[in-house]
């Protein structure tokens, strides 16, 4: 597991993500009309995979501090407990992720709808306009960066993930160079 940049070590878990109250404070990735029945059920199925893996390792602490084992020693019984802290760790920054992209990508389907409803309003709308550029544009960096950062993380778990992630890997990557690409930024002057 430490060749797979997993560590055992307490120092590298921070102290939230073994309270389990503190977890629940996390962002919720949540439900968007704009994301498609897919991306729905696979945030379902993500969402379900999380509450099981924090259970089962609230599961394994309270095991590990009552009854211990009789099969392991105590020191493996402490690095078993590390690694799956960091573990934890590693799917509440995934978690975290999504989440944020969801928002991101909310957010600017609906900054592109108010563009459309602009349309017809352009001349007595110009101040507003000016506005919902800035936050449109703040919000495609935002998206853009935040698809950057989930590619890297696939990229650098591909190895634990069973399946293909290249090809996620290379449609994020498509989808980050389209929207940087395909929109010239007014950084809040007007075209």
């Amino acid at each position: 597991l430490k060749e797979q940049g997993y560590s055992s070590m307490k120092w590298a878990v921070p102290p939230y993500v073994r309270n389990s109250k503190a977890l629940l404070m996390l962002p919720v990735p949540s439900a968007s009309a704009s994301l498609s029945k897919e991306v729905l059920h696979s945030l379902e199925k993500g969402e379900s995979y999380f509450h099981r893996c924090q259970v089962e390792i609230s599961r394994l602490r309270l095991e590990i501090t009552t009854f211990g084992s009789q099969y392991m020693s105590q020191r493996e019984m402490n690095l078993m407990q590390g690694y799956s802290d960091h573990m934890l760790l590693i799917l509440c920054q995934q978690r975290s992720m999504a989440s944020d992209l969801i928002a991101a990508i909310s957010t600017v389907d609906s900054q592109s709808k108010l563009f459309d409803d602009l349309s017809g309003r352009i001349p007595s709308g110009q101040a507003q306009l000016c506005g919902i550029i800035t936050r449109f544009e703040s919000c495609l960096i935002d998206a853009i960066e935040n698809l950057r950062q989930l590619v890297l993380f696939l990229k650098e778990s591909s190895a634990l993930i069973d399946g293909n992630v290249h090809d996620y890997v290379v449609i994020l990557s498509l989808c980050a160079s389209k929207l940087e690409d395909n929109y010239a930024f007014c950084k809040g002057t007007m075209p």
